[in-house]
C-alpha cells in the first residue's frame, strides 16, 4: 500500500487487540499537520469487535491491516512491509498523542535531515487515575550506550518517530522476543543514526496492572538481549542496573550457573560493579530515612 506522494508522509502504526473500548480515543487524538497522515491499524482478523469499532469511525485517513502472525513485534512489522511511507510513528491502541507533537515533527523533519529517529517525553497514567511525567534524557549517539540503555529503555515506543531509512537498514523488530523488543530496536539503530528530543510531552501512556507485572517474568529475556549485544561489559552494565535495584536478586541467583555453562571469561575486576552498585542502592535508602 502506498500513500499518495505529494508531500511527506507519516504513517502512524497502531497494533490494536481486543481495543474496542481504548482505540477510538487513541484514534481521535490524532490530529492533521502539515504533513501527510495514514492511521494503519494492524489487527488480528478475529478480532471482530476492535474491527468494528475502527469501521465505525468512518476515519478517512484510517486503513485496517490484517495482521500475519501474533504478537505486537509482528503486527509492527506487517504494517512496515505493507505501508510505504517517509516515517513511521508507534501508538498503541490504548494510548493517545497529546501537544502538538505531530506538527513539530512535520517541521523538524524538513529542517534536520540528517536524524532518523526523534522521541519524546510522556505521561503515564496509573490504574489508579493519577498522571506522571517521564522525562526522557537527553540521548544521541554520543550519549546513548548500552549500559544507559540496562537501567531503563528510556524512549517509549509510543511517540517515536522513525526514518524510514533505518528500516530499510537494520530492519524490524525481532519476533522472537515476547518482552523488550522495542528497547533491543533501540540498541540497534542507535550505533548508526542519529536521534532528536523533542522539547515537548508528545505521549499519554496507559500504564496498566498488567503492564506493571510485565517486567519481572520476562527479565531473563531482557538479559539476553544486553548480552548479545555487549557481553564485554555485561557484568558492568548489570552492576549499573542494580544500583536502581533492578535484577540484582535475579542475577545474582542466576549468573554462576549460566557463566559455568557458557563458559564465560570475565575478569575478577568485573564482578566488583555488584558488591559496589548493591552498597550505593543501600547507603541511598539509608539517606532517604535521615
Amino acid at each position: 500500500m502506498n500513500i499518495a506522494k505529494n508531500k511527506l508522509q507519516i504513517c502512524i502504526i497502531m497494533p490494536a487487540y481486543r481495543s474496542a473500548d481504548t482505540i477510538e480515543t487513541a484514534i481521535r487524538s490524532i490530529k492533521n499537520c502539515s504533513v501527510g497522515l495514514k492511521i494503519a491499524v494492524s489487527v488480528r482478523k478475529n478480532d471482530v469487535a476492535t474491527i468494528e469499532a475502527v469501521k465505525k469511525l468512518e476515519h478517512p485517513n484510517v486503513c485496517i491491516i490484517e495482521q500475519s502472525g501474533t504478537g505486537i513485534s509482528n503486527a509492527r512489522n506487517t504494517v512496515l512491509r505493507t505501508v510505504t511511507a517517509d516515517f513511521y510513528l508507534f501508538l498503541d491502541s490504548d494510548d493517545s498523542i497529546v501537544g502538538e507533537i505531530l506538527e513539530f515533527y512535520a517541521r523538524d523533519i524538513k529542517h534536520s535531515t540528517e536524524v532518523c529517529l526523534r522521541y519524546c517525553d510522556w505521561i503515564a497514567q496509573l490504574p489508579d487515575g493519577s498522571e506522571r511525567q517521564k522525562k526522557v534524557p537527553f540521548i544521541s549517539n554520543r550519549h546513548l550506550s548500552c549500559s544507559l540503555l540496562c537501567i531503563e529503555n528510556f524512549l517509549a515506543t509510543g511517540g517515536t518517530l522513525l526514518d524510514k531509512r533505518i528500516v530499510d537498514d537494520i530492519g524490524y523488530f525481532d519476533e522472537t522476543l515476547s518482552h523488550g523488543e522495542d528497547w533491543e530496536y533501540w540498541i540497534r539503530v542507535h550505533r548508526r543514526y542519529a536521534f532528536k528530543k523533542a522539547p515537548l510531552i508528545g505521549l499519554k501512556y496507559r500504564h496498566t496492572k498488567l503492564s506493571q507485572l510485565r517486567s519481572r517474568p520476562f527479565w531473563m529475556q531482557e538479559v539476553d538481549i544486553i548480552r548479545r549485544h555487549n557481553p564485554s561489559k555485561f557484568l558492568r552494565m548489570f552492576g549499573i542496573a542494580c544500583a536502581k535495584g533492578r535484577y540484582a536478586i535475579y542475577f545474582l541467583l542466576t549468573f554462576s550457573a549460566r557463566s559455568h555453562i557458557e563458559k564465560l571469561d570475565y575478569k575478577v575486576t568485573d564482578f566488583l560493579w555488584i558488591p559496589f552498585a548493591l552498597s550505593l542502592k543501600l547507603f541511598k535508602r539509608a539517606l532517604s530515612y535521615l
